[in-house]
């Protein structure tokens, strides 16, 4: 009799043990299948996947400054990427890749929208710390531009380290450079015919000026690192006389 009962409970020990085991497997499988990937890696699937597509489908850009907007909708009903519930447990998710043709490079801007997570730009990043007073970013004339002594408007591409100045009211990211460059640069020096001196020519397409910069801007080992980073931007440049002294660009604009 004893003999029976030993065997019942051990018999009782080995199911429960089974039970558990199934249990926990179970539980592992369900983890396996709800398995969930970062949103910077969805961002990453994003890219990725335009690139393919447009590879297969030659819709690049084809003018220098122009983008293309390929969404997450086409991506995913053309089977470049999986469907993000799969990736993700948030019920609603949309993303899209802007496309931009840079001197026939093309930039790669992803941004994801989902119920728990929004991709979060420069901008965002500086439209955040709008203050009314004091050092810091304002926002004046829809620019949002950094004024005092003591800002943080530091930013860093490549290795090299940049200061914010402002952005611009078509969205543009103006910088300058934190070191100066070792070599001054005059704005032009050629001989002017209509003032019988080389005090230069007062326009900046023909300036040496701009010859200096562009020089830089090609031979510099540290901004070609980054220069798909940086964008042909129409400015305004014109001409000012010596005797106009106003605080504004209208002269030149």
């Amino acid at each position: 009799m004893e003999d029976v009962k030993k065997k019942l409970i051990r018999n009782l020990i080995i199911i429960g043990g089974i039970f558990v085991l199934i249990f926990i497997i179970l539980i592992l499988f369900q983890g396996c299948g709800n398995k969930k990937v970062s949103y910077e890696k969805i961002e990453d699937k994003l890219k990725l996947a335009t690139e393919k597509y447009l590879a297969k489908t030659n819709l690049f850009p084809s003018v220098e400054g122009e983008y293309v907007t390929i969404s997450s909708d086409v991506l995913i009903s053309n089977g470049y990427l999986k469907k993000f519930e799969s990736m993700t447990s948030d019920k609603n998710c949309f993303g899209q890749v802007l496309v931009q043709n840079n001197s026939k490079k093309y930039n790669y801007i992803v941004y994801l929208t989902c119920d728990n997570y929004k991709t979060k730009t420069i901008k965002d990043e500086i439209t955040s710390k709008v203050v009314d007073n004091g050092d810091g970013v304002y926002n004046i004339n829809n620019e949002y531009i950094y004024r005092g002594e003591y800002v943080d408007n530091y930013i860093k591409l490549s290795d090299k380290t940049y200061r914010i100045i402002k952005i611009t009211d078509d969205g543009y990211l103006k910088l300058i450079s934190e070191s100066a460059e070792e070599n001054d640069y005059v704005w032009d020096n050629r001989y002017d015919i209509s003032t019988d001196s080389y005090d230069g020519i007062n326009n900046y397409e023909k300036s040496r000026l701009r010859e200096n910069i562009l020089k830089i801007f090609e031979k510099s080992k540290t901004i070609d690192h980054i220069k798909d980073k940086i964008v042909t931007r129409p400015i305004c440049v014109g001409k000012r006389d010596k005797t106009d002294l106003s605080f504004n660009n209208f002269s030149e604009c």
